[in-house]
């Protein structure tokens, strides 16, 4: 320190300039171990998020249900029902308030008598049934 002050009167410069540059060294306060070992904790978990988001294709955070206790992934479900070629929008909701969720399958075709009949597949209990009903709904004998 004693030849800092000699060096900086020898070339002209005063030791009041000295005195901010001294007090702003003793401002800063270095960080303790545990702080250290937080940060580093906190970045490997983010990291770790990151490498199973990017695994999964789905973030960490996801709604769980609420019937059970422990965090489960919610994974995509098929868009059901499956239409093979053009249903109009009130026949599928038609449909799906008489068959509810056990709808699997619409599909258009004509009937006997040229009128618009649609083949509706319905899965109960594991079993497949196909049901041919006509453009109000109701089941039509083929």
């Amino acid at each position: 320190m004693k030849k800092m002050m000699i060096y900086l009167l020898a070339t002209g410069i005063g030791v009041f300039t000295v005195v901010p540059f001294q007090t702003s060294l003793a401002a800063h306060r270095h960080r303790t171990k545990e702080e250290k070992r937080e940060a580093r904790a906190e970045r490997k978990e983010a990291r770790a998020e990151k490498r199973m988001a990017k695994k999964t294709g789905m973030p960490m955070e996801m709604p769980t249900t609420t019937t059970t206790n422990y965090n489960t992934m919610w994974y995509p479900q098929a868009a059901l029902p499956v239409m093979e070629d053009f249903i109009p929008s009130n026949i599928v909701s038609n449909l799906k308030n008489t068959y509810g969720s056990n709808l699997y399958d619409i599909t258009s075709m004509k009937c006997r008598d040229g009128s618009d009949c649609y083949t509706v597949r319905v899965i109960q209990n594991g079993v497949v049934q196909t049901i041919v009903v006509n453009a109000d709904g109701n089941t039509v004998a083929q």
